[in-house]
């Protein structure tokens, strides 16, 4: 994990390599009380965490092949965060993840 420093107009980016993607969205959700909403394109996913924290990650090499997506149950948030991080295992490149928290 590559931290990128702070963001004009708040919060910071990191890039994470696919391999620590799971990781990730796990300690995310552990320091954030949990995931309320996901939003998905093409070429980002918006999560939202119960705090009221937001992660952007852009997609490595989209596109992601899902129609614009939004998710509110944790199960459907689940199906998607496993099908991101399934899809970023065969990309080359980090994953850049810009965090703010609200």
């Amino acid at each position: 994990m590559t931290d990128l420093g702070p963001v004009a107009g708040g919060g910071e980016y990191t890039e994470v390599p696919p391999a620590a993607l799971a990781g990730w969205l796990d300690r995310f959700a552990d320091a954030h009380q949990g995931f309320a909403t996901l939003r998905a394109t093409d070429t980002v996913v918006v999560l939202h965490a119960v705090d009221g924290t937001l992660a952007h990650l852009e997609v490595p090499n989209p596109p992601l092949g899902l129609p614009a997506t939004r998710a509110a149950t944790p199960l459907q948030i689940v199906v998607l965060l496993a099908g991101l991080v399934a899809y970023v295992q065969d990309t080359p490149g980090p994953v850049r993840i810009h965090v703010r928290t609200q």
